[in-house]
């Protein structure tokens, strides 16, 4: 299984509505792309500010890298952040790998 953890923040001329919007049509990657095991976002609600800016995260789990792979390139990613780039102001993106997990 590879986590991918996307950490972004809004655009200023952006409110979070019309971010939280953009970032839901993330719902619908399991629906256009094998591999894709889960897709959930949200705000970040830890009370203490270790957040570095970021508001919001969009977590995809997928069955495997070549699955993450396939998604890199699929043209509904690449629609999506056409989408996402001019509601957002910062983004991170790491993946990681959980040793020994089962496809899904």
């Amino acid at each position: 299984m590879i986590t991918h953890i996307v950490l972004l923040s809004p655009a200023e001329n952006v409110t979070v509505d019309e971010f939280e919007a953009v970032l839901a049509d993330a719902a619908g990657f399991p629906d256009e792309i094998d591999g894709i095991v889960d897709v959930h976002f949200g705000a970040d609600t830890i009370p203490e500010s270790m957040g570095n800016g970021f508001t919001h995260a969009l977590v995809i789990t997928f069955t495997d890298l070549a699955a993450r792979d396939a998604f890199l390139v699929h043209p509904a990613h690449d629609a999506y952040a056409v989408r996402l780039g001019p509601v957002m102001s910062q983004v991170a993106i790491v993946d990681i790998e959980k040793p020994g997990a089962p496809a899904a």
